[in-house]
């Protein structure tokens, strides 16, 4: 049985229609008089400028438990060189940005980004990407943890297959204990075929300080 699309005439009219119907509808649940009715404030659309400077990319954004707005991005620090860095928005304004880490041979690109996590305990993590050989998806997870103090510390791999592979698309969670626990997609049994030939792994690792578990394989 042939099956005939309707005219663009016809559809045009439906959805009229349609667009007239939702417009009735969202027109009376905005009813200023009814009890349930929201009214959105002046500031709902206020446009706000991001505190990364217009030469860096990669932005992340992540809302703390307390309502607490944090913005990550990756901003070039010099010839081959980049930094991970980070905002807080106070109502309007964004803090002055800090640095979470800095060095060379990242992997930066448009899709695997880097991000920040705050801890419950006031500590915060970070997730970025180091190239590790000549082949451009050979690339492995680094993450950076902040002290009692707030001093971040040196990075360390969460895997350590030591394979020239992917390994990216990092989920940072808390965990119990004060501690972390960190997925990513894992490239490690395509090692040695052409053409990045194989299948990819979801794995994982709960990380005390500098010290790690592999608690997926």
């Amino acid at each position: 049985m042939t099956q005939y699309a309707p005219s663009l005439p016809r559809l045009l009219r439906l959805g009229g229609l349609l667009l007239a119907g939702m417009l009735v509808a969202l027109g009376c649940q905005s009813d200023p008089d009814s009890p349930t009715a929201t009214s959105a404030s002046p500031e709902a659309g206020t446009r706000l400028n991001g505190p990364a400077p217009a030469e860096s990319g990669q932005p992340h954004l992540h809302a703390g438990e307390d309502g607490t707005v944090w913005m990550s991005w990756v901003e070039p620090v010099g010839e081959d060189r980049h930094a991970l860095r980070y905002a807080t928005l106070d109502d309007t304004s964004w803090a002055a940005p800090r640095t979470a880490a800095r060095g060379g041979d990242w992997f930066v690109n448009w899709a695997d980004v880097p991000s920040l996590r705050p801890l419950p305990s006031g500590r915060l993590a970070a997730q970025y990407l180091r190239s590790t050989g000549p082949d451009p998806l050979a690339y492995a997870v680094q993450i950076t943890q902040t002290d009692g103090a707030g001093t971040w510390q040196s990075a360390v791999r969460p895997h350590d297959d030591g394979t020239a592979t992917e390994h990216g698309f990092v989920s940072l969670l808390p965990w119990p204990d004060d501690r972390l626990l960190a997925v990513w997609l894992d490239g490690r049994t395509m090692a040695g075929r052409d053409g990045h030939g194989g299948e990819m792994t979801l794995r994982g690792g709960v990380q005390v300080g500098r010290l790690r578990t592999n608690a997926l394989r």
